[in-house]
């Protein structure tokens, strides 16, 4: 299958927004490492890069990491429910109606990308927010990938 084949796989007029199954299966090791590495980069993005950017003093640039982290989460989400990641632009809509999601996931991820100052006190309440909903996620993840968070968070 080719990437126009891909491409065309998708169509965001399905509701479900997935890719049809049967067009594009995930292979089994191609979908147990996009878990992996969406998985670790996001929480590794959104709670840990941020410490570091903290101590570099550039807060604008630790608040960009959330943002970065959300978006790996997006791979982890997608790839825990057997899916491909759409486009940005359709990520939000589809992910919506994902059949494993967080509760009150649109809610809550409204939260952690709303950024009402650029301060330190900010950062750390978007960060609990990421970590509240990183939490609820990972018990799943960790099901679907068969082993614990802390064997494989540092290995991608």
């Amino acid at each position: 299958m080719g990437i126009l084949d891909l491409l065309g796989a998708f169509r965001p007029e399905r509701r479900d927004c997935g890719l049809a199954r049967e067009q594009s299966p995930p292979g089994r090791g191609r979908a147990n490492l996009a878990r992996h590495v969406g998985s670790g980069l996001s929480e590794w993005y959104a709670l840990r890069l941020t410490d570091l950017w903290i101590r570099r003093g550039d807060i604008d640039n630790a608040h960009c990491q959330i943002n970065e982290g959300v978006s790996r989460f997006y791979d982890a989400l997608f790839a825990a429910n057997g899916e491909l990641v759409p486009d940005l632009k359709w990520r939000l809509h589809c992910a919506k109606n994902l059949p494993l999601l967080p509760r009150d996931f649109p809610e809550r991820l409204r939260d952690i990308q709303t950024v009402r100052a650029m301060t330190p006190e900010e950062l750390e309440r978007r960060k609990r927010a990421f970590k509240d909903l990183w939490d609820d996620f990972l018990p799943h993840a960790e099901r679907i990938l068969g082993m614990k968070y802390e064997d494989f968070k540092d290995k991608v």
